[in-house]
């Protein structure tokens, strides 16, 4: 075996370094505007002043702040609360250093010493180097750093320690003396900022005033770097901030006067400074140094991030803009990590950023009042393009406009009357024709005059003012147009001639027949078409046949077709009830919907991008469906679509971007430009609750101990039948817009064995109660991008019966049979004790409940059953209503769900809006009161204002809208009368 010595180590990271450094030339670096996205104590921080970020081996981010400490999955900020007895004080809480053993333990640097927390067992050890010296400065940590060996070292204010395993304390290391027992030693020496193991095996020392010194651990040498004001090859400052290996094996030191690099052959170093304001750094202190993917360097600052690219030698400065909500949250920067998923983060004292290089760019169109250059109008019914590229964009009442997308220029057509300018649908012919469908009929544009016409076959046809709305052409050059309630008509090009298709279609409600919103040829020439609420049809003008499939047949899940589209793979449909495949080998149909991943049911418009892959225009946003693997990856507005809803008929293709639009404006992209996230999360479980608790390892929960282990590092959880809101979390530690990632799950107590996708990407699943058995609970995950798992993550859920409860409720029942028995004996005696006793009845004494208008389906899904009934106990059992400013948001905050989840609860399942669910509970409530006599000397106004209503005019109206009633008719007729 060849032993490989340090000398050796250093000529191959020359050899990597320049190998890397020469692939580096081949690759752009990223350059553009950085989005930002905010984290500060509103999201969980213990304080906004971030002094230290770490991530451990689970995929945990954990941030040390200024008072105290917080763990991050990338869905929850959980603080972690310190050892009360000791940390009492928020200046001891202080954290400023986080490192992590090889025994799951992570060690925590603070103004108090060093805490070890057990992960595992989720307990602390405190550690003081000198304990018994009250003015020790040791106990302030700075650094901690793990050698390769599994040996923890820990710099301070007052000397250099390194962990004695056997014994478990720590030991000062003599060449940074402990001012106890090496006096000669200076202040500067002793006061350690940083310290750093390289790839070689030294550890770097970084001084507050003595420069930096390498030791040699294994021989016991130490060799000083001090700043010479005379050598300009020296280091910048005896100063020193942080210190960081880049990837090509290069050193850099940041200083309180520039950035140093050292050359390790000639054991020399260059500088960065901000000496020269054009190209140098946004400032001399340098707090913290990163690297992202592509070999350029992250400098933190006190005044700024900078980006220095190292091919080009150039800086970018990032800095905090007060109108900006996505630039740095502060200049004064702290500390900064890149994790293993490929996201940036970056500590400041007024909170934390992240931001990645994960771009999906949507360009958006609108309407810019004022501006002819601009879409007429944001509602958008039809797009096509010419052979020209350019797009036609047809809108719902305001014409059609024709956009130049090589010089950004927007044309307009006004077709001079109402139903011309509504336009249902576009069409290119195979000629380079335009024709549009509108609510007068089939317009056409005319290139030698640049005007768009009335287009009725040379006078073959009288079009209503229902409108067109689908034009298709089949091989032969024939058009075929759907007038509304007129049925399918084909005008022969070569003929010239007109005439109505009969589809020979039975046992169809004519009006339904008549009423075509979609056509196709497929690739056999046959005709498709969406017959509105009835069903598919496939017409064969060869046997003049028509097959028609409805909801419930061959697999079709829909009655309401809306868009029709062929690739090779076959016909995709596009329907209120998911995406379909038909195959025609078995002559049925494949659905995908919520449950595969698709983010809303009503599926409009289909789209193939040159990846093969489909893009679908939702009800919830744009989905990109991989037909091989069978996965969705949804984008909303917050990506920078126009709005989550897009409409049918308004989607094309020009080249290799795709076009989809809505009621908001038109979308552009190249999905081929998209930036994608290739990390392959690693779900874990992450936290047990128990009625809405908690649970902590070796907790108490009932009866029984839940959790032996954290369920972080368990595989196991113990449980009694008498358990109830049993909710589990799970993460997959993917940080790319960790909102995007998904979750599917398989638990072996569901009589449906497959993979359940948890709606609005939830990370967790919810069982109300479970029987006495054990189950496995399978989670496999997905990033951002839709890239899944290799493996789940598998816990084993034992659950046993409660006997302590068993015998509660057996020992009750014989008491309560006891009870009855001697009432029973005793029967006679009660009843002439209490003869003639008839109490006064002033009112019944009872409260009358609000009638269950709002019931839940048994059918739902756990987790929104479970948010669905704590909606509607929010309102019966904790009446919110009462709360005269309740607002949305505020509901949605109390109910610890998103705002467009509460909005899906109460459109979706109780079919009802905000405010009129709230003024239910407000009516109910008055209409209670004024049936009790105890508020008889009460007026209505008072009554309301009780009830949660904040005006009389609000009070009157909305009493009516629910009743039919004022409150004043209401009394008189159905109160009064009862009395």
């Amino acid at each position: 075996m060849v032993k490989i010595t340090k000398k050796t180590r250093i000529k191959r990271m020359r050899g990597v370094a320049f190998a890397v450094f020469f692939c580096l030339f081949a690759h752009s670096s990223f350059s553009g505007e950085l989005k930002f996205h905010h984290f500060s104590v509103n999201e969980g921080l213990p304080s906004n002043v971030v002094n230290t970020i770490f991530q451990d081996k689970a995929g945990f981010i954990w941030l040390g702040t200024k008072e105290g400490l917080a763990r991050f999955d990338g869905h929850r900020m959980v603080p972690v609360p310190m050892p009360e007895e000791k940390f009492d004080l928020l200046s001891k809480q202080k954290t400023t250093a986080l490192c992590e053993d090889f025994d799951d333990n992570l060690w925590i640097g603070t103004s108090f010493g060093l805490l070890r927390y057990n992960q595992v067992t989720e307990t602390f050890k405190h550690y003081l180097f000198d304990e018994g010296n009250r003015l020790d400065l040791s106990r302030f940590v700075n650094t901690i750093a793990l050698r390769e060996d599994g040996t923890l070292w820990v710099g301070t204010r007052n000397g250099l320690f390194y962990l004695d395993k056997e014994k478990d304390q720590f030991v000062v290391y003599p060449h940074f003396a402990h001012h106890n027992e090496f006096q000669s030693m200076t202040k500067g020496e002793r006061i350690i900022k940083k310290i750093y193991f390289d790839r070689l095996g030294y550890l770097w020392v970084g001084t507050e005033g003595n420069g930096v010194s390498r030791l040699d651990l294994d021989n016991h040498t130490k060799t000083v770097y001090l700043n010479d004001p005379l050598n300009p090859n020296t280091l910048c400052s005896n100063f020193i901030e942080t210190i960081f290996e880049d990837s090509y094996g290069i050193l850099w030191f940041g200083t309180t006067y520039g950035l140093a690099r050292f050359d390790r052959e000639n054991e020399s170093f260059s500088h960065l400074s901000a000496e020269n304001k054009a190209t140098g750094l946004s400032d001399n202190i340098v707090t913290s140094l990163m690297e992202d993917g592509m070999g350029n360097l992250y400098i933190g600052t006190r005044n700024g991030l900078d980006l220095f690219n190292r091919r080009e030698k150039k800086i970018t400065h990032y800095l905090h803009h007060p109108d900006n909500p996505y630039s740095l949250c502060s200049n004064n920067i702290n500390c900064c990590l890149r994790d293993r998923t490929g996201a940036y983060w970056v500590g400041t004292t007024q909170g934390l950023c992240t931001f990645s290089y994960h771009i999906h760019h949507f360009e958006l169109y609108q309407s810019v009042p004022d501006n002819t250059n601009s879409l007429t109008n944001n509602t958008l019914r039809a797009i096509t393009t010419d052979l020209r590229n350019n797009i036609w964009i047809g809108t719902q009442n305001n014409g059609i406009d024709r956009f130049d997308r090589g010089s950004g220029k927007f044309h307009h057509y006004d077709l001079g009357s109402v139903e011309k300018n509504r336009i249902n649908t576009a069409f290119l012919s195979h000629s380079g024709e335009l024709f549009f469908g509108t609510g007068a009929g089939i317009v056409k544009y005319q290139p030698e005059t640049d005007r768009i016409e009335l287009f009725d076959f040379e006078g073959k046809i009288k079009y209503t003012n229902k409108g067109i709305y689908e034009i298709a052409q089949d091989k032969e050059g024939n058009i075929y147009f759907a007038e509304l309630d007129r049925g399918l008509f084909c005008y022969n090009t070569r003929l010239k001639t007109l005439k109505e298709i009969d589809l020979g279609l039975t046992g169809v409600d004519p009006w339904k027949a008549k009423n075509i919103k979609v056509l196709h040829f497929d690739k056999n020439g046959e005709l498709w078409l969406s017959l509105h609420m009835a069903g598919l049809a496939r017409h064969n003008f060869q046997t003049g046949k028509t097959v028609q499939w409805r909801q419930g047949q061959n697999g079709l899940q829909s009655n309401q077709i809306w868009d029709i589209f062929e690739n090779g793979q076959g016909i995709w449909l596009g329907t209120e009830n998911g995406l379909h495949r038909y195959s025609p080998e078995t002559d049925t149909f494949t659905s995908y919907n919520v449950q595969q991943g698709l983010p809303g049911s009503l599926v409009v418009s289909i789209l193939e991008d040159n990846a093969n892959r489909l893009w679908l225009g939702t009800n919830k946003g744009l989905s990109c469906f991989n037909p091989q693997e069978g996965t969705f990856v949804n984008y909303s507005t917050a990506d920078g679509l126009q709005g989550e809803v897009f409409e049918y008929k308004v989607r094309c293709k020009s080249g290799k971007y795709l076009f989809f639009g809505g009621n908001n404006g038109l979308n552009v992209f190249n999905p081929l430009e998209f930036t994608a996230n290739s990390y392959v999360p690693v779900p874990r479980f992450t936290n047990l609750n128990i009625s809405k608790h908690a649970v902590k390892t070796n907790e108490r929960a009932g009866s029984n101990i839940p959790l032996e282990r954290s369920i972080i590092f368990s595989n196991q959880i113990r449980l009694k039948e008498s358990h109830r809101d049993i909710e589990i979390e799970f993460s997959a530690f993917s940080y790319i817009n960790s909102r995007k990632n998904s979750y599917a799950y398989q638990f072996s107590g569901d009589p449906d064995s497959s993979w359940h996708y948890t709606p609005d990407n939830r990370n967790s699943v919810y069982f109300p109660r479970l029987k006495p058995g054990n189950y496995l609970l399978k989670v496999k995950a997905a990033n951002c991008d839709g890239i899944w798992s290799k493996e789940p993550a598998v816990l084993e859920i034992r659950v046993t019966r409660d006997f302590e409860k068993a015998v509660g409720y057996v020992s009750n029942s014989l008491l309560v049979l006891l009870l009855l028995g001697l009432l029973i004996s005793f029967r006679k005696t009660l009843a002439k004790l209490f003869t003639g006793f008839r109490p006064q009845e002033e009112g019944t004494g009872k409260e009358e409940e609000i009638s269950p208008k709002f019931k839940l389906n048994p059918n739902l899904d756990p987790l929104v059953k479970k948010d669905l009934q704590a909606l509607i106990d929010s309102m019966e059992k904790e009446k919110m209503y009462l709360d005269k400013r309740l607002t949305k948001i505020q509901l949605a905050t109390h109910l610890k769900i998103s705002l467009a989840h509460l909005s899906n609860l109460l459109k979706n399942q109780l079919d009802v809006g905000f405010n009129d669910f709230v003024n239910y509970y407000r009516v109910e409530a008055v209409k209670r009161m004024m049936t009790d006599p105890k508020n008889r000397n009460f007026t209505l106004l008072s009554i309301s204002e009780d009830c949660g209503f904040n005006s009389k005019t609000s009070f009157y109206r909305i009493f009516k809208h629910f009743t039919g009633w004022t409150p004043a008719e209401y009394l008189e007729r159905y109160v009064n009368i009862k009395k």
